[in-house]
């Protein structure tokens, strides 16, 4: 008895939980990701400027003006 093939999704959404953000990956025959929304280098951008932004917030653990 053979199961059945499950069809792939193209294109297919991920969620980055890092980011919350939502990537569509656009996949040929073989399954390789070839396209996707947005970009990684989009991602990476993304990435950079969230710990950017994380770094340059005080952290109330070493404020020493209390």
């Amino acid at each position: 008895l053979v199961a059945p093939a499950v069809p792939m999704l193209n294109p297919r959404m991920r969620i980055d939980t890092e980011l919350n953000l939502v990537v569509l990956e656009f996949r040929d025959d073989a399954g390789e990701v070839r396209q996707s929304l947005p970009s990684p280098q989009e991602i990476d951008a993304y990435r950079l400027t969230m710990r950017e932004t994380e770094a340059a917030q005080p952290n109330p653990a070493l404020d020493v003006t209390r």
